[in-house]
């Protein structure tokens, strides 16, 4: 590092902060990849793992003491099963949004062709040609190999927001300041 600042601090500039590109070619092969090196070795050895480290701590403690932060700490433990999803929906009627959490507790890992499904448009399913996938009653090709109720969906948790009361503005055009 000391002669990579000779070359780059020379007319009294900030060391590591020059813009000036013809330094840099100034400093010899040999100092620059033992610098880079030198670098290298400190991420490598120190920076990463202790980022790691603390990441990992404050995950554990939020999961183990809050009870909190469930997404973050699963998601990195690449677990195939506990997946979720959201259905959001807007009511016809009233217009209020209805956000459904579906949740699987257990994903099937063998599937196998759903013999009652058929392709949008195929011959033999004259009701199907041009209906959208969400309208048909088999939508997906694919079901488990094995049937079984830990491969039901549940809805997790439901919310319901209302919709604003839209206000009519004057007929005279000004609005009140309230």
């Amino acid at each position: 590092h000391y002669k990579m600042c000779e070359v780059l601090c020379a007319d009294g500039a900030e060391c590591m902060i020059s813009t000036d590109l013809t330094k840099f070619l100034l400093i010899d092969r040999k100092t620059l990849v033992v610098y880079l090196c030198a670098v290298f070795l400190y991420f490598a050895i120190m920076a990463v793992p202790t980022a790691g480290g603390v990441f990992g701590t404050w995950l554990a403690i939020m999961l183990n003491v809050f009870k909190n932060q469930y997404n973050e700490g699963f998601s990195s433990l690449r677990i195939p099963h506990w997946k979720n999803f959201l259905k959001i929906h807007i009511n016809d009627d009233d217009g209020d949004l209805e956000v459904f959490c579906v949740g699987l507790h257990r994903v099937p890992l063998r599937w196998t062709r759903d013999p009652e499904w058929c392709e949008v448009g195929d011959k033999d399913n004259r009701t199907a040609k041009g209906m959208p996938s969400w309208c048909q009653k088999k939508p997906s090709k694919w079901i488990p190999l094995k049937e079984s109720k830990k491969f039901q969906p549940e809805v997790v948790d439901y919310v319901r927001i209302s919709k604003r009361s839209t206000r009519q503005p004057p007929a005279n055009g000004v609005t009140d300041p309230k």
